[in-house]
């Protein structure tokens, strides 16, 4: 609606057993009223491990945030709303560390922070080392 200001927030996590992300629509109508819709999930388990994978819980939480920022990516494309401010949840500093550091954690690792500081960097998602929860 008119006037009307809308924040994206879009939560993250994971556990051994499976992975989570969530994009959530926080619209205020005015100082004291405020909507929340929950736009879109998704959900998955975490892959069975084998003798030729080395998937830790830092490396899975990596994924789920790949995963959080690709769904928040789609939403921001397909929706017609002026997004004020767009903020990523997630609560390990590992990721975020690696995220800041580059790619010299190997192929993984590297590969997945390298299309997310793509996607952080393009205009459309900012606000994440900022806005990066523990």
């Amino acid at each position: 609606m008119q006037g009307d200001e809308h924040e994206m927030h879009t939560l993250v996590d994971a556990s051994i057993r499976s992975l989570a992300a969530a994009v959530y629509m926080c619209t205020f109508n005015s100082p004291l009223e405020i909507k929340s819709s929950l736009l879109m999930a998704r959900q998955k388990l975490s892959p069975l491990k084998d003798k030729t994978t080395n998937l830790t819980i830092p490396r899975l939480e990596l994924t789920v945030l790949l995963i959080g920022i690709r769904l928040t990516a789609f939403i921001l494309k397909e929706i017609s709303i002026l997004v004020k401010t767009i903020r990523i949840y997630s609560d390990s500093q590992a990721v975020l560390h690696w995220i800041q550091t580059g790619d010299k954690n190997g192929t993984f690792v590297g590969n997945r922070c390298k299309e997310i500081r793509n996607k952080l960097q393009n205009g459309k998602i900012r606000e994440f080392a900022q806005n990066f929860i523990t």
